[in-house]
């Protein structure tokens, strides 16, 4: 059974508050937490601790380095996450940079294609597939760093 607005409907879409009231005593709402999706069999949502993802940099105090570890937020979970690989970085401010592979750094105003290791498995999907799940933001010691979209699940 699922609510909203204290009445029982037959389906919801994102950012909706509902509340779901399980019929079923195998299912326990102890495993439901933020974060979680819920899915038909039919349909459903990947999980994994590594995926590859493109970021786009803001200012940055000091630049991303291969190793750093920052806080993921993906809708609505919060986690720390290792930045395992930097794949390729170009120049967002400049159209015309070919940019580098395999860069040492990613610096302020930045398109990159990094890989991110989280510690637990997290349910995600690529933007491609379902924008709400492949999409997040990076932060770092109180501030927001970049926005990213996942772009392969490994």
């Amino acid at each position: 059974l699922v609510e909203s607005d204290k009445k029982a409907v037959d389906f919801c879409t994102a950012g909706q508050n509902i509340l779901v009231v399980p019929q079923n005593s195998e299912f326990l709402s102890s495993n439901v937490e933020r974060g979680s999706i819920l899915a038909p069999v039919k349909h459903s949502c990947s999980s994994s601790d590594c995926f590859e993802a493109e970021i786009s940099t803001f200012d940055l105090d000091n630049p991303i380095l291969f190793g750093s570890e920052v806080l993921i937020y993906i809708h609505g979970m919060e986690l720390v996450v290792k930045i395992s690989k930097l794949y390729s970085s170009k120049s967002a401010l400049n159209p015309q940079d070919v940019g580098k592979n395999l860069p040492r750094m990613i610096n302020s105003n930045s398109i990159a294609i990094i890989e991110l290791k989280c510690s637990t498995p997290i349910p995600s999907d690529t933007f491609e597939s379902v924008n709400q799940l492949g999409i997040f933001l990076l932060r770092s010691r109180g501030t927001t760093i970049a926005t990213g979209r996942v772009l392969k699940i490994k």
